[in-house]
């Protein structure tokens, strides 16, 4: 009877304990703090036309960023590049990327190495597929032609 109490009291205390390593976390971090730049994302994402989208770009700290991306099975001539300026919201967790011949996209920062992208209106994807990019360590900087 006794082995049973302390082995209860012993589960309590593992849940309080875990409970507040959760509470002294405090709120989530925005994606400003997550994100310093100079780094690099890269993934497979999701294509309804071809294999995948091979993509990969990179934020440097002066608020500009490049991107190359590859449209898998679809030949040599199907890498397109191109290039911008971002944004890390400081009360959110949304990376925007705004280039100069396309609509802006957001990226919502999941962790320290991770982004998801998101639709064009800035909503979740619903989908089983996979529009997760990951950090590449460590970081090399993009050779992009578009580039200076």
């Amino acid at each position: 009877m006794q082995a049973r109490r302390a082995t209860a009291i012993k589960a309590v205390l593992a849940c309080l304990a875990l409970g507040a390593c959760a509470w002294f976390q405090g709120p989530p971090k925005s994606a400003a703090e997550l994100i310093r730049p100079p780094v690099v994302f890269a993934g497979d994402l999701p294509c309804g036309s071809c294999a995948g989208i091979l993509t990969e770009f990179e934020l440097r700290p002066d608020g500009r960023w490049f991107m190359r991306s590859a449209y898998l099975g679809k030949g040599d001539d199907a890498v397109h590049e191109a290039m911008g300026t971002f944004s890390l919201s400081a009360d959110s967790d949304r990376l925007t990327l705004t280039g100069d011949r396309e609509p802006p996209r957001q990226y919502r920062v999941e962790a320290e190495d991770a982004i998801r992208m998101l639709d064009r209106e800035g909503n979740e994807i619903d989908s089983a597929l996979d529009y997760r990019l990951r950090r590449v360590e460590p970081y090399r900087a993009l050779k992009i032609s578009t580039a200076e």
